[in-house]
């Protein structure tokens, strides 16, 4: 098969390695990595942080080592550290260190970049947009024991970044918040066109595409204008390929379909979906992602790289295919 286009410029940080010692200083070395990429690597506007329950909306980063990632808190009105970065696009991302285990972060984005902090400022920061992409799902996973592997990669107009998380060969966080081609016809007022997405599962499931439960917290979110109701926020990631070549189980029968040459597995086009009433319908096709129908669930595997002359142009965790960083191949365990 033949590979297809890349359309963006990505900058990558990818095969970094975070030994294990404990789920907590697993989280919050991963959340500051995070953050000094966004931030230091990409030129994101950082907006405002918190530690140790000082904070404010004041454009400082008080997150200078891993330890400043601190304290977790349960609710969003309760001390907990947290931290707003800007894109490219004008949108917030908010990350939270809010949860009931050392694993799990709060997520979120407010496409209209409208995020100011609480009454009490050590609280969880607010937006009257704000669209939640994760709030109790593992980030680094709980599991006491092996190191993790993580990949960031992001485009140079600051306007798209993902961020992905591997342990013992297996995917456990992939997430991101980005730009989308618009599908919406009428009315053609989509913005900014973003969407936020996470993944817990990378691998397809039966008939439903690559697995999310198609949520808020999970499958991704997007915000755009329905016909029907101006400003609506609508839950959109669900990337659902149907009968995808006459077959209702989400992969071929063999690895390399024989309508294409035997030549390679079949890479296509993503797009994301919403099912919410009175906006039903396709939202967008993502930008610089595809997905792999091989002759299994389990393949392609975490790590797969899809070209043998230009090698690890492109690279797969589960049925998610990405561009990649053209020298590396893609750690995992």
């Amino acid at each position: 098969m033949a590979l297809p286009t890349v359309t963006q410029t990505w900058t990558f940080s990818v095969n970094n390695t975070i030994t294990f010692v404990t789920v907590l200083g697993t989280m919050q070395a991963y959340a500051r990595a995070l953050k000094d990429f966004l931030k230091t690597t990409m030129g994101y506007t950082v907006k405002g942080s918190c530690t140790v329950a000082t904070g404010a909306m004041d454009g400082v980063d008080r997150w200078s080592a891993d330890l400043d990632v601190t304290p977790q808190g349960a609710t969003a009105g309760v001390a907990q550290a947290w931290f707003v970065l800007t894109d490219g696009n004008g949108c917030d991302i908010c990350m939270a260190y809010q949860g009931a285990s050392s694993d799990v972060f709060r997520l979120s984005f407010s496409p209209g970049g409208l995020f100011v902090a609480a009454g009490t400022p050590a609280n969880q920061p607010t937006a009257t947009d704000e669209q939640v992409i994760a709030s109790v799902q593992s980030i680094v996973n709980a599991t006491a024991s092996a190191n993790r592997r993580y990949h960031f990669m992001a485009t140079t107009d600051k306007k798209m970044f993902r961020a992905i998380v591997n342990r013992s060969s297996a995917g456990v966080s992939f997430w991101g918040v980005e730009r989308v081609t618009s599908s919406v016809l009428t009315p053609t007022i989509f913005s900014p066109a973003v969407w936020g997405f996470f993944y817990s599962v990378f691998t397809y499931g039966t008939a439903t595409g690559i697995q999310s439960n198609y949520a808020a917290t999970a499958g991704g979110v997007a915000r755009i204008h329905s016909n029907q109701d101006v400003n609506a926020l609508i839950g959109g990631g669900g990337e659902n390929f149907g009968d995808v070549g006459g077959i209702s189980n989400a992969y071929w029968g063999v690895e390399k379909p024989d309508l294409q040459g035997n030549l390679g597995e079949f890479l296509l086009p993503v797009t994301c979906t919403s099912s919410t009433s009175r906006a039903v319908g396709e939202l967008g096709v993502r930008i610089d992602w595809w997905a792999a129908l091989a002759n299994a669930q389990g393949t392609p595997a975490q790590g797969d790289t899809f070209d043998t002359v230009n090698t690890n142009f492109f690279a797969a965790f589960g049925a998610h295919v990405l561009p990649w960083d053209h020298t590396n191949t893609p750690g995992v365990s």
